[in-house]
């Protein structure tokens, strides 16, 4: 029994078209230029409307040619239900009919030709209906003739058919409007309520195979539906589809009820209920599954919450048997959509900024300014015509005060509306190095406001200018080399070589070409190109066609385009299989291609394949074809020391030591602060340069965000650029990398020292008598005295790009080193680091751990004297003077109440040193949003709120849903959210009142929750006066982990003991695998599939993992233990945190030599990477497959740092398990996360219980 869509809606109301004096002249005009020939145009002819008011006047003229002229217009359809009328005014004396041409929402058009109009030269009131317009001639989109609302474009045309024989006349058209339905309300509907009650299958409903109504065992009612298949017809098709069901796009509620009488060997012998999501043309759009199940089990309801995607117009619901054989019956199945209350969209989709320099580096003294333009589904109200912007620094401090600017209309984007500013910072004067962000904060009116911000730096040039590509070891790679903002930032960071894609045709004249080689060459850098020899490693693009002779006659051909001798650095490949059979062929061909170039021109340097220490390779030689080896690198820097030491083991045992160069270092940034981030690029450098590297790349500079769906996904937290909408400015990390380029410069690596407590120093000294000290502490911070010898100023410069100028007195400087590198330069004799570092004259004495906004703490230090001491604050945070009593300098500070910091930089600053603390600020309430479940095992959330205020403060709280992502193909990718299909089973929003310094918590539990499936809440919180606090995150599996009551033995066995009372989580659906090559193929859960335990004690993480697998294969040693069968981890440490300190890349595995663990990312210095012998682990067969293991995994608490283990606490967690079929790993299955961007976000979460 089906029931109709009631679609909710308002009144219908007329929207104007023509409001000409705030829009200007927004219709366009066609002259149809398919058909050659037509002369006219489209005008404002302000005074010719009925009445004196404006028009629009188009003239056609088709004597010379041509079909039609017309006008066309985007439409808006912001909060628009449908359209159903044109009406307009029309005075013509010549065209005695129009073509419409509308475009509806679905992107059909319908086309309705000659629509009689009268040609007498008088005022005609005209309205032509939606029904009238559709429906005839269509063609896109649902392509299905019907009208799918609301209108999206219309296009009026003067056809040949209108005109006198003459072929020329004019139209005036004016009081334009559209009849509209706005949204309202959705009332709750139900789309399908089926019993199965008759005794045959209801109408519409077909069936394939044996399906029949039957009475024998039902669930409600007199009958219901079964499913039926014998082992004779094993391999006949048996399902169940009903007739499309009209639906509307958003959320929907199934409820049904089965049992099952299946043969299961395993959970791929199943049956599936799952419904398709159809637009008007019957296309699918989704393919959504409500349940899948399998063996024998006895009725059981099923309820499942799911959003149909934007243009679903119907859907199917089908029941399929699976391989099994068996019965499978169905009963009281329900399909509905709850109440939805209309709330207005915000019109303003995206603030653009921009500004004249690439990059938004600009010089010192020039002035920054910078376009703003705001687009919008919708002209903006005159009040709402302003923009408020501000400076802050990285931290959040305010640097400047609001300023609101006028925004003034400017020609549509397509069919997006745009105002626009200019902001002028000629006031501000910033520091030189600091990083600062451009903030704004737009209010449309309606929803809430929209904040955008874009980072700006005053930089010098680049100092490395002065020098050669072989004088300063940096080079430059990026996502895609043709982008000429890539090369533009490369040389304004200070690298002189940079990466282009260079190569040759494969055929004679054999072609070369080097994209952007012109551009690099005018900013005085040398090229880094690579050659078609990357083809061959990856076997693409007809490369068999690349034969030795092919590769031989393209270099010269490249050579006699772009140079020789050393315009330029020749890469032989890019990162190649670092075994099996295609390494000789790889091998063979380094070798010609090396001999080639030093033919042509023996002073080319040439950088081999960035295979890194792969032995096989250094078998066969490669090493010999190359003037220096290279390999890519993205885990933590400390694991630098493993690869340099593996190539010391390489040349040691088979020759031909040479230079050793990274050209792709990085950092799997996303879910990291971009200080992290910075932090980490500084250390890896020098890391870098004290092993021994001679030259090296950080991956990427920038990619265009042109939609502006890249931001937060793991393609984007790599690069040093934001490239929101297609406009770049620096991360901190961007400021970071020209700090580390231009100190090193030319100066060469001299020493390394660890100091007591952690504390790492690295020197560099040129032939000029230039210094500089990289210097941090791995855990913490701590002061201490620096020895230095010089006699001129030296230069601080700290994480956030400030830059202090510094006086040794006496024999050196007063220091606070911390996480966050410093970096010293200077001039001076000093040729090595001192022994040891001594105690401080000037030492913090208190701070506080935190600051709440708008209350006074204090900060004391202790100096012997206070000449030269000063306290240095952001604007409008207040202090006190600095007070002497018994040897401690203290000053009471207040915190501004309505900043928006999230720390405060607070340094105490005197000639001969620099007290630097960055401390978090937090505002009158804070709080956090932890994944749990309710007491009956259901999904929650718990929102935890603090009041940070002496006195009781009453909270406005509200929990939003607004995306889900689910595993596709084996991965978890951020680009491609959609709406949430789960929905709060509670209410969602309220107010509670928390006492003075006191805490409240808020459970709210999750329904329609898939197992699978990541969802993002958005919290926010609103304080008595205003003020309001907004915070998101991922929750998804809310697995409850059990405390061990008895010690847990490491035996492989997790079918007994403490493992019992743990719940299984599965790995064993298609979209969770990922195939690698296009050759790998998922054969079902026999051929890979996974169970998951966890417990936990005082002590530990343990993981149970029991894998399914036709073959065990797994050779690889070391780092390289992820190439093989085995499990990867990958652990949010810090799952409530905005500000993520890191997170752990865990690969451990089985091989012949047997068990290991190798940690690749690390969230905390006293966990470092490399192998980790404290990791416990038994993997033994699990009797699942010829190829099956059951890992038994003990990781200890503090290789999960900085998680702290009790009853509640929320650990993000995902796994992984490798296939490697033989010959090589060629593919995984993964729970929750993204392995291969590191993408933390969506990892899935334990919550541990008692």
């Amino acid at each position: 029994m089906f029931a109709a869509d009631a679609k909710g809606a308002g009144a219908p109301i007329e929207a104007r078209l023509d409001d000409f004096a705030r829009d200007g002249l927004d219709w366009t005009f066609s002259k149809g230029n398919e058909f050659p020939g037509a002369k006219g145009e489209l005008a404002l002819a302000e005074g010719a409307g009925e009445g004196g008011g404006p028009a629009l006047k188009l003239s056609a003229d088709l004597a010379g040619g041509g079909k039609y002229v017309g006008l066309g217009k985007l439409l808006p359809t912001l909060d628009l239900r449908d359209t159903v009328a044109f009406r307009m005014k029309i005075k013509t004396a010549d065209i005695r009919n129009l073509t419409f041409r509308l475009t509806d929402a679905s992107n059909q058009t319908h086309q309705t030709k000659d629509v009689p109009i009268q040609a007498d030269g008088q005022w005609h009131d005209y309205e032509f209906t939606i029904e009238k317009l559709s429906g005839g001639e269509h063609w896109g989109g649902a392509n299905d003739a019907r009208w799918h609302g609301p209108a999206k474009e219309i296009f009026i045309s003067i056809t040949e058919r209108a005109l006198p024989e003459s072929r020329n006349g004019e139209i005036l058209f004016s009081d334009l409007r559209a009849e509209v339905v706005p949204v309202g309300d959705l009332p709750a509907v139900s789309y399908l309520e089926e019993g199965f009650d008759s005794s045959a299958l209801p109408d519409g409903w077909v069936a394939k195979g044996d399906v029949a109504i039957v009475r024998d065992e039902k669930f409600g009612g007199e009958s219901a539906f079964i499913l039926r298949r014998d082992r004779e017809h094993f391999d006949t098709e048996t399902s169940l589809t009903s007739p499309r069901i009209p639906v509307r796009d958003g959320r929907a509620d199934f409820t049904g009820a089965f049992k099952s009488d299946l043969e299961s060997p395993d959970s791929s012998f199943n049956a599936t209920v799952e419904i398709v999501a159809l637009d008007g043309g019957g296309n699918v759009l989704d393919t959504m599954k409500l349940a899948s199940i399998s063996g024998k089990s006895n009725w059981a309801p099923v309820r499942k919450s799911l959003s149909f995607p934007l243009g679903t117009t119907a859907a199917q619901l089908r029941v399929i048997l699976n391989k099994a054989v068996g019965s499978f019956r169905g009963d009281d199945i329900k399909l509905s959509a709850p109440e939805v209350k209309f709330a207005p969209r915000n019109p303003v989709q995206r603030v653009l900024i921009k500004s004249s320099e690439v990059g938004n580096m600009f010089f010192p003294g020039q002035t920054a300014s910078f376009d703003v333009t705001v687009q919008s589904e919708r002209p903006l109200d005159a009040q709402h015509q302003k923009i408020v912007a501000w400076i802050t620094d990285y931290w959040g401090a305010e640097q400047s005060a609001p300023k609101t600017y006028a925004l003034t209309s400017a020609p549509r984007a397509k069919d997006l509306y745009q105002s626009s500013a200019a902001i002028d910072l000629g006031d501000f004067k910033p520091e030189t190095g600091k990083y600062y962000e451009l903030r704004t904060l737009m209010d449309s009116g309606v929803g809430d406001s929209v904040k955008e911000s874009s980072a700006f730096v005053s930089l010098p040039e680049a100092v490395t200018k002065k020098y050669s590509w072989k004088e300063v070891p940096f080079s430059g790679r990026n996502w895609d080399n043709r982008i000429p903002a890539y090369i533009t930032l490369t040389d304004r960071v200070g690298i002189r070589l940079v990466g282009i894609w260079g190569g040759w045709k494969s055929a004679p004249p054999y072609k070369p070409s080097a994209p952007m080689f012109e551009l690099a060459k005018k900013l005085g850098m040398t090229m880094l190109t690579r050659t078609p020899v990357a083809l061959i490693e990856h076997h693409r693009d007809d490369y068999e066609k690349f034969t030795d002779e092919v590769l031989r006659a393209g270099m010269a051909a490249f050579f006699e385009e772009f140079g020789n001798n050393n315009d330029f650095v020749v890469t032989l490949g890019n990162e190649p299989q670092s075994t099996g059979p295609t390494v000789e062929r790889n091998v063979a061909a380094y070798k010609v291609m090396y001999e080639q170039v030093k033919k042509l021109s023996p002073q080319t340097f040439v950088v081999g394949t960035s295979v890194g220490p792969a032995e096989e390779y250094f078998k066969q030689g490669f090493q010999k074809y190359s003037d220096a080896v290279d390999f890519h690198t993205y885990e933590d820097s400390k694991g630098l020391r493993d690869i340099f030491a593996k190539y010391e083991e390489l040349f040691a045992k088979y020759g031909g030591k040479q230079p050793i160069w990274s050209t792709e270092m990085g950092l799997n940034a996303q879910g990291l602060s971009r200080r992290v981030v910075a932090s980490e690029l500084i250390k890896k450098f020098a890391w870098f340069f004290s092993f021994g590297g001679e030259n090296g790349s950080w991956f990427g500079v920038c990619y265009p965000d042109r939609d502006g769906k890249l931001r937060g996904s793991s393609e984007d937290a790599f690069n040093l650029f934001d490239g929101l909408y297609g406009n770049y400015s620096p991360r901190l990390d961007a400021i970071a990398y020209y700090n580390v380029v231009n100190n090193i410069c030319i100066k060469k690596f001299v020493q390394h020292r660890e100091y007591e407590d952690g504390i790492q120093s690295f020197l560099f000294l040129d032939k000029y008598g230039d210094n500089l000290q990289i210097l941090w502490k791995d855990h913490g911070a701590g002061d201490v005295r620096l020895p230095i010898k010089s006699d001129s100023p030296i230069k601080l410069t700290r994480i956030d790009g400030t830059i202090v100028s510094l006086q040794t007195l006496g024999d050196g400087l007063d220091l606070r080193i911390g996480e966050d590198p410093i970096l010293l330069s200077y001039k001076g004799t000093q040729k090595s680091l001192p022994e040891k570092l001594s105690a401080p004259e000037v030492k913090l004495i208190s701070v506080p751990e935190k600051i709440v906004r708008g209350e006074t703490f204090s900060v004391s230090v202790a100096a012997p004297s206070q000449k030269g001491l000063t306290l240095s604050l952001p604007p409008g945070w207040q202090s006190t003077p600095l007070v002497l009593k018994d040897g401690v300098f203290s000053s009471e500070i207040t915190a501004p109440s309505d900043s928006g910091a999230r720390y405060v930089p607070i340094r105490l600053l005197q000639a001969g040193g620099d007290m630097d603390l960055v401390v978090p600020v937090q505002g009158q309430v804070s709080g956090e949003v932890v994944a749990t479940v309710t007491p009956d095992g259901r999904p929650a959330v718990e929102l935890i709120l603090h009041n940070n205020n002496a006195k009781a403060e009453e909270v406005a709280w509200n929990l939003a849903l607004t995306l889900q992502v689910s595993p596709k193909a084996g991965l978890y990718a951020l680009t491609e959210a959609t709406p949430p299909g789960a929905y709060f089973g509670d209410a969602a929003e309220g107010k509670v009142t928390i006492d003075a310094h006191g805490e409240a918590r808020i459970r709210v539990p999750i329904e329609g929750t898939d197992p699978v499936t990541s969802y993002k809440i958005k919290a926010m919180l609103t304080d008595q006066a205003g003020r309001s606090l907004a915070m998101d995150r991922f929750v998804g599996g809310f697995v409850t982990v059990p405390k061990a009551k008895a010690p847990v033995v490491l035996d492989g066995k997790l079918d007994e003991g403490e493992w019992m009372r743990s719940t299984v989580q599965k790995i064993n659906q298609t979209n969770q695998f990922r195939d690698l090559f296009a050759s790998s193929k998922w054969n079902g859960p026999e051929d890979l599939s996974g169970e998951l335990r966890f417990l936990w004690d005082d002590h530990y993480l343990y993981i149970g993992i029991t894998t399914q697998d036709d073959v065990f294969h797994n050779e690889a040693a070391d780092d390289l233990i992820w190439a093989g069968d085995g499990i990867q981890l990958l652990i949010d440490p810090a799952r409530s945190s905005s500000e993520k300190s890191g997170k752990y890349d865990y690969a451990l595995g089985k091989n012949r030599n047997g068990t290991i663990a190798w940690c690749y990312l690390t969230a905390d210095g006293k966990a470092p990477s490399g192998e980790v012998k404290e990791i416990k682990i038994v993997a033994v067969p699990s009797g699942k497959g010829a190829g099956g293991m059951t890992y038994e995994i003990a990781i200890p608490w503090s290789r999960l740092s900085p998680f702290h283990p009790a009853v509640g606490a929320n650990l993000g967690m995902a796994v992984i398990m490798n296939e490697d079929d033989q010959p090589k790993r060629d593919g995984f299955m993964t729970w929750f996360g993204d392995i291969q961007s590191k993408e933390v976000d969506p990892v899935g979460d334990l919550i541990l219980t008692d």
